[in-house]
């Protein structure tokens, strides 16, 4: 089972994060599903697996958009290698610590994101205050869904 749930996760995720973003959005604006689920895998799998995921999750993004090819799968590797690194020191069980790392590291990704357009295209691809603002929000929102979801699969696949 377990072996099946990850390439499926894998795709799926890709497919949620398209959908979503085009289907879903709320006045341009939707959640990064890939970022909090490399959160997430990164939180109950290590920093491998986190960053392995993250990489490629991030190769996807690269590739819908027109900026800084490379940038998603760098930064996305690098949330999953660090929630990997310090899962031990925060208690991923509980409700409160996963909102606030996900809305924390929602920040730091986009900063991150804008410094590497400023270093390499000498542009900060500012997104705008409402992006700033509110897709932190909802992809804290998003994440004791996520959260659960890879809780599960842990518990049900062993």
């Amino acid at each position: 089972m377990k072996y099946i749930f990850w390439p499926v996760l894998f795709v799926g995720a890709l497919v949620l994060q398209w959908w979503w973003s085009t289907y879903l959005s709320i006045g341009g604006l939707a959640p990064q599903c890939l970022l909090v689920l490399t959160v997430a895998v990164a939180a109950y799998r290590g920093p491998e697996m986190g960053q392995g995921m993250g990489f490629f999750w991030g190769l996807f993004l690269d590739t819908l958009g027109v900026h800084l090819f490379g940038a998603h799968a760098l930064l996305l590797s690098l949330m999953g290698f660090l929630v990997g690194r310090l899962r031990r020191q925060v208690d991923v069980a509980s409700l409160p610590p996963q909102v606030l790392a996900v809305w924390v590291l929602s920040i730091i990704y986009s900063l991150l994101y804008h410094l590497l357009g400023l270093m390499f295209l000498r542009e900060f691809l500012w997104w705008g205050w409402w992006a700033f603002v509110f897709v932190p929000i909802m992809n804290a929102c998003l994440a004791p869904f996520v959260f659960y979801l890879i809780d599960w699969t842990e518990r049900a696949t062993g």
